[in-house]
């Protein structure tokens, strides 16, 4: 599995890539567990991968991994990018990071989700990530892991690149970093960057309800979903947004799927609930008589930090300003 990631515009230096790093790198991780698969790791990354590997450590869905390093000068180009432009990471133009998936929930059926990012502050450099999971073959080609997928387009609207991939419990992945485009060879050039990984444990006999307004004024919502006895949903999933430039409205009919699940990431846990279905849709026209199919999202973060999303008029993902979304579940 290989993704590839660049970054040309701001980011804040991490202070450090890892307090393992600083602290006896692989020799630190406390579980023999832990140590008995990176060292499998090292024999699958058996063409010289470690050699260079600045620091190692664990992922999981309470521990992100952050990772930072500088360019000294004279820098080169790596014209061959990260992948095939690193051979172990002693390059003066490459910098490895190793970190081990240390998260039971994450297996061959249910694999979870790690997401990474890359910055850099001296701009107009190019640095460019890519990470490799469970090894490579000879010709530096990653040998992907059934299930994994590489995202073409890893940047978005504001230039801060992001990558999502899959990962189960026991991978071995390591970043590579290098430069690719240089200003001025004889300046130095700093990035950092952070993997986080998303556990996703299903919830059973759970539900949502709730409603209230999302941070755009003039809107209103309700996220209302639960199971029946006898089979399918009930409940209804509404927002309005009546300001003159939008005047949508949207209202479902029928409830299709609800799933409920908690979410772990960077130790945070908090609940959501899923909602597909169909409804009838005002865009100031009139309703539709014809079923529109809608996807939602209610969020539970507790007291503070709720957050609804819908696929209907313009898209919405917003905190949610007035009111609660709460997660029930029957023990």
């Amino acid at each position: 599995m290989r993704h590839v990631l660049r970054e040309r515009q701001q980011g804040t230096v991490l202070a450090n890539a890892d307090q393992a790093a600083t602290k006896g790198g692989l020799e630190r991780t406390t579980s023999g567990r832990v140590r008995a698969l990176v060292a499998v790791g090292a024999a699958i990354l058996s063409f010289g991968l470690l050699t260079g590997t600045a620091n190692a450590s664990t992922l999981s869905a309470s521990q992100n991994f952050p990772y930072s390093g500088t360019f000294a000068p004279p820098i080169m180009e790596n014209l061959l990018g990260s992948s095939a432009g690193c051979a172990n990471g002693t390059e003066t133009n490459c910098q490895f990071f190793q970190f081990v998936v240390n998260e039971p929930g994450c297996t061959a059926t249910t694999p979870c989700t790690a997401t990474y990012t890359l910055t850099t502050p001296d701009v107009p450099n190019v640095v460019e990530a890519s990470i490799d999971c469970n090894g490579e073959n000879i010709l530096g080609v990653p040998v992907p892991r059934d299930g994994n997928t590489l995202d073409t387009d890893p940047t978005n609207g504001q230039g801060l690149g992001d990558d999502e991939f899959s990962v189960v419990n026991g991978d071995v992945c390591t970043i590579r970093v290098t430069i690719v485009m240089v200003a001025n060879p004889f300046d130095p050039v700093s990035f950092s960057g952070v993997v986080s990984l998303t556990l996703v444990t299903p919830l059973e006999n759970a539900w949502v309800s709730g409603g209230g307004q999302v941070l755009l004024p003039n809107t209103s919502f309700s996220s209302n979903a639960k199971p029946k006895k006898e089979g399918g949903f009930k409940g209804n999933v509404r927002y309005y947004d009546k300001n003159d430039a939008t005047n949508c409205k949207y209202q479902s009919t029928t409830i299709l799927s609800l799933d409920v699940q908690s979410v772990t990431s960077g130790g945070v846990t908090y609940k959501q609930a899923l909602i597909t279905g169909v409804g009838r849709l005002n865009t100031g026209t009139g309703w539709t008589d014809d079923p529109v199919q809608f996807h939602a999202k209610a969020e539970d973060h507790g007291k503070t930090g709720d957050r609804f999303v819908i696929d209907k008029c313009g898209s919405v993902d917003s905190e949610v300003l007035h009111g609660q979304i709460t997660i029930h579940q029957k023990q």
